[in-house]
């Protein structure tokens, strides 16, 4: 059996918040190795109006909003990558992120999911966040996770120490 591993269409989740954001470069740059395309996806985080009974109205006007911001949030993200990279793509849906990252990703026929994914301390580093647990278990494409940690910024790994190892004849 023989894998095609080109990747000429990456989902990028962005939440608006600018760790979100630290996966661009990545997605940049494989979109750049494969001359693919990459589709940005905003879920907003409003109910969608069937949700609800009797606030229908508030919500639906709470959502229009929400869609209205998330839309022009992701034109200044393509507006800032659109001359590093121009086929980009906008997507405002959904209501639940892990439910519509995974919805998009089959319906667009990406061939990888790229998101930032908050690292926590303590006990709770052992986890990650809900919506990216959610996302790998729920889709068989390859997931690439940026982990942001407390701070701003990915943390760099330590650099591998090399051990070189001797056998000693004691004899």
């Amino acid at each position: 059996m023989c894998l095609d591993p080109a990747i000429k269409r990456l989902l990028v989740t962005l939440d608006g918040s600018e760790k979100s954001e630290l996966v661009m470069p990545y997605a940049m740059a494989l979109s750049d190795t494969f001359q693919g395309e990459i589709l940005l996806l905003s879920v907003p985080d409003v109910p969608e109006p069937t949700e609800f009974g009797a606030s229908v109205d508030w919500v639906e006007s709470k959502r229009a909003g929400a869609e209205t911001e998330a839309w022009k949030y992701l034109d200044t993200i393509v507006a800032a990558v659109r001359e590093g990279c121009p086929a980009v793509r906008t997507m405002v849906t959904g209501s639940r992120p892990a439910s519509a990252i995974v919805d998009v990703s089959r319906s667009e026929g990406v061939d990888m999911i790229m998101m930032a994914t908050r690292v926590r301390g303590g006990v709770e580093r052992l986890w990650v966040g809900s919506v990216t647990e959610r996302v790998v278990q729920q889709t068989m494409l390859p997931v690439f996770l940026l982990p942001v940690h407390d701070g701003s910024t990915p943390q760099p790994q330590p650099p591998v120490q090399e051990t070189s190892v001797a056998a000693l004849d004691s004899d």
